[in-house]
């Protein structure tokens, strides 16, 4: 066409005024641009039918947040980087100046004073092989890598004589109290704050910083961790990043203490706290000092006092570049894996004067401070948070930071029935630095947003805009024809959707006429997905045990959380100062024994190892690993199988040979508890040097440094005859003869066929979100989903045949009053609704075989998840709709066909 198009071009140019040749050409270019349109079309579509199936791949995860957030991807913050390069009055020089004013302290570096503490010798010992190993399990491979170019991904798979090397740089660091420059070198980037003006003043830094220098980060943040969480340092108010504890447990006190409608009758207020750059200004002299309190030991306290010395950094800023500079003696290095925590310890001091003052209830997540109050009158409740208002004041002060009176907020919640406008109480007013903290209608915690007259229309309101978000996203992606299938969208629901209801709702205190249109959104986003019209029956839909209600999952999220909070005992002060009364499930964790634990090494378990998604790959790794490990003595491998009349694991372990070597008994209630179990009866009972486990999580606990009790338990009371053992992961039911082996052995010590499943079943008590909510879905379930061999159309007809919602003339009609007519196209009955033209209608019947017959028939095939009976009342409803001129589903016929 477009040679054709330019043969006519030159024509023209000699035939100027020739119209016949101007029609023909104004035609052709008509014609191509149709056929570039429909190209377009064709290359995205093949684009959706690439991605469904393949959510398992970073790459598609990408395209879906593109197309969700075009203004939140690298290439819109490049673009919007060069636009404020162009458009910005300074030189380059100048501008690069600005930004290191701006956003980087530059101050005079001081000398930071030695350690006053104690000796610590636990803490100032030498790093070992295991820590670091440990530390390279945490690493994120989709970090970008600082100055010197080496990524985690490449650390994570280095062999174990560079670990070894590794480990012996660290050491050798950890004595001398001493970093490499590069290590302390930060490559400054920008990019703009979503939804605020193209500005340097409207910029985020993201510092990147050497990969090698954050894996001994990661070691000794390890160290302070335990050395924190051991001793009880950390206050219980304190949340903001330590294990077990989230954001949403400070949303849970602020619930039951303010949100709660018990508290409806008394003047409630929050005052929400701003600390003006927080981590850019804090003082190392604060960090330093803090630590020494801590008695964390002078090797500890020297690598701080390194870590923060004399820094450099430099600026890239679009094709800008400035020269390296060095940093001051305030704030702790953006991007840096210690960064938080050093943080949270300056703070310990603030949250010990906080806990002091009566009636005030206070949470600190980073830099995130709130207050709380509920009791006593409103001069009261003024007098007790100004009173923590010049805590935090005077302590932010004390270590080089200040609050923002203008960004902090202040919300006062009071009961008011039938309140005349004359009887209007007097304000509640907070001050700091002479300045009146505003009081707002709507103030955002953490994420959460609360309002001063107990409504929750913000939120929903931002929530309603996320559904229509996603559901214009998947009418984007997916048709009732092509693009990406229904398992996959009801993820993105969950992904986009779900996830943001459950964080904050179920803190919130809604009303009846909220919670059901939460339940609404929640039935919108759903049909969406499986391209269902929006009158669809309720009760058809959730017969489709699909999705959950909003009560199953604020009563699965509540759940979920209680038995994360029970983990920790911060998390149990929390529960039990909130009068909740929960006896978690778990049992608790320990570190692996010093003296073992550094002879241990954990390969990093690959990734891409589903047990369905993956099963070729599983395959060849056992496969790999046998020929491996075949001629080799020292090897051990376990397994565990669970009693079906109490709450034990029988633990077995067998050898190369496949002969049976050990076995016992353990108590316990989880799978993953057995299987550190036999791992450690394998470390005990055995000379093995390798040790072969099936259960992903046993071998990640072990790496970590975290096992069970009675894991823990078999490893102290047993002599253990030091050797360096390997614990390696092997994929379960995988056809490799020794992981098979060691589970017939497990299965047998407990009279259970092979065949069977030998883990955790009905016995155990449901505490995951997932479990819960899977619980209720199946609970409820009638129609099973499509199976995954139907196409696309298929799929959609499935669905609307088992919600009744399937085109037909007589629902058109009324649709399309006029357009259409409800006859029976081939019998003339007057009214041709589903149930006619399916089975009804004499001129046209299923075959006798096919048993579709009459209602009863239907109903029963519409809830078989057999692929052939799905396809027969499939096709044999797309064979009625193109008989009876249902033109679209017609079309759905056809493209089913090709």
């Amino acid at each position: 066409m477009w040679q054709a198009h330019e043969s006519l071009q030159k024509r023209w140019l000699k035939q100027k005024h020739n119209k016949k040749l101007k029609i023909k050409i104004a035609r052709l270019v008509k014609d191509m641009e149709e056929y570039a349109k429909k190209l377009v079309q064709q290359q995205w579509g093949q684009t959706c039918d690439q991605m469904s199936g393949n959510l398992h791949l970073k790459d598609t995860w990408h395209l879906l947040r593109f197309l969700l957030d075009p203004e939140n991807c690298k290439s819109a913050h490049s673009k919007n980087i060069e636009r404020i390069i162009h458009g910005h009055p300074l030189g380059n020089k100048e501008l690069l100046k600005a930004l290191k004013d701006i956003y980087l302290n530059t101050s005079s570096p001081i000398e930071l004073p030695g350690y006053a503490g104690s000796s610590n010798p636990e803490m100032d010992e030498e790093i070992s092989t295991a820590e670091v190993r440990a530390a390279m399990h945490k690493l994120r491979t989709s970090s970008a890598p600082g100055a010197d170019r080496v990524t985690n991904k490449a650390l994570k798979n280095l062999d174990d004589s560079s670990i070894t090397a590794i480990t012996k740089l660290f050491n050798h660091c950890w004595k001398k109290g001493e970093l490499p420059p590069a290590w302390r070198h930060a490559k400054v980037t920008f990019i703009p704050k979503p939804g605020k003006s193209l500005d340097i003043q409207n910029l985020r830094p993201i510092s990147l910083t050497s990969c090698l220098g954050k894996l001994f980060e990661h070691v000794i943040l390890n160290r302070i961790q335990t050395h924190m969480e051991k001793h009880h340092l950390f206050p219980d108010t304190m949340i903001g990043f330590r294990p077990h504890l989230s954001t949403q447990d400070i949303m849970l006190r602020i619930s039951e203490e303010v949100v709660n409608p018990l508290h409806n009758k008394h003047t409630r207020a929050i005052l929400a706290l701003d600390l003006t750059k927080a981590f850019d200004n804090i003082e190392h002299e604060a960090i330093t000092a803090a630590l020494s309190a801590l008695q964390v030991g002078e090797r500890t306290h020297s690598y701080i006092k390194a870590f923060l010395s004399n820094r450099t950094a430099e600026i890239h800023f679009g094709q800008l570049k400035s020269d390296p500079f060095t940093l001051g003696s305030k704030g702790t290095p953006q991007g840096s894996v210690l960064s938080p925590l050093l943080f949270n310890i300056t703070l310990i001091p603030m949250t010990k004067l906080l806990a002091a003052v009566p009636n005030l209830s206070h949470s600190l997540y980073a830099d995130d401070i709130t207050l709380w109050t509920t009791k006593g009158s409103d001069g009261e409740i003024e007098y007790t948070l100004q009173t923590g208002a010049d805590i935090v004041s005077e302590q932010a002060r004390a270590i080089g930071l200040s609050c923002s009176p203008k960004k902090s907020e202040l919300l006062v919640m009071r009961y008011a029935p039938g309140r005349k406008a004359k009887d209007t109480p007097v304000p509640i007013e907070i001050r700091m630095n002479n300045a009146l903290v505003p009081e707002v209608q709507t103030i955002r915690i953490l994420g959460m947003y609360l309002q001063s007259n107990g409504k929750n229309t913000a939120t929903l309101s931002k929530l309603t805009a996320c559904v229509h978000q996603t559901n214009r996203l998947i009418r984007r992606i997916a048709n009732k024809h092509t693009g990406m299938k229904e398992i996959d969208l009801t993820r993105l629901v969950q992904a986009f959707v779900l996830s943001r209801f459950v964080y904050s709702l179920p803190y919130l205190s809604l009303h009846k006429a909220e919670k059901e249109k939460v339940n609404c959104l929640i039935r919108q986003s759903y049909k969406a997905a499986l391209h269902l019209p929006r009158c669809t029956p309720t009760d058809k839909l959730l017969k489709m045990g699909l999705h959950n209600t909003l009560e199953e999952l604020i009563e699965a999220h509540r759940i979920a959380q209680y038995e994360r909070l029970s983990k920790t005992p911060t998390g149990q002060y929390i529960l039990k100062d909130l009068s909740i009364s929960y006896e978690g499930t778990h049992t608790r964790e320990n570190p692996v024994p010093r003296d073992i634990f550094k002879h241990l090494t954990i390969n990093s378990i690959p990734k891409n190892m589903h047990p369905i998604h993956h099963k070729e790959r599983r395959n060849a790794r056992a496969k790999a690993l046998e020929k491996l490990f075949k001629h080799h003595e020292e090897v051990v491998y376990v397994d565990a199988a669970e009693y079906k009349v109490q709450d034990a694991f029988a633990v077995a372990a067998i050898d190369n040979k496949l002969k049976h070597i050990t076995a016992a008994t353990v108590y316990g209630r989880r799978p993953e508890e057995a299987e550190e179990a036999a791992i450690s009866v394998a470390i005990i009972s055995t000379k093995a040097k390798f040790i072969f486990s099936d259960s992903k999580t046993a071998v990640r606990n072990f790496a970590k440094n975290k096992i069970h009790e009675a894991a823990s338990q078999i490893l102290l009371r047993n002599h253990f005859e030091p050797r360096q053992i390997q614990i390696i992961w092997i994929p379960a039911h995988s056809s490799h003869p020794g992981n098979e082996a060691a589970h017939s052995f497990a299965c047998e010590l407990v009279n259970q066929a092979v065949d069977q499943s030998c883990l955790r079943g009905s016995k155990e008590r449901m505490v995951t979100f997932q479990e819960i909510t899977s619980h209720f879905r199946n609970e409820r379930l009638v129609y099973p989903a499509p199976h995954y061999s139907l196409t696309k159309i298929q799929q959609t007809t499935w669905r609307q045949l088992q919600s009744h919602t399937f085109l037909n003339p007589y629902k058109l009609a009324l649709m399309y009053p006029g357009l259409y007519t409800p006859k029976c196209r081939i019998c003339e009955a007057e009214k041709a609704d589903l149930a006619h033209i399916l089975y009804e209608c004499p001129e046209l019947q299923p075959k006798a075989e096919w048993h579709l017959s009459n209602q009863i028939e239907w109903e029963t095939a519409v809830t078989s998840s057999k692929p052939e009976t799905q396809i027969q009342a499939v096709d044999w409803a797309l064979e009625v709709a193109t008989k009876q001129g249902l033109l679209a589903t017609s079309r759905c016929q056809e493209e089913a066909h090709h």
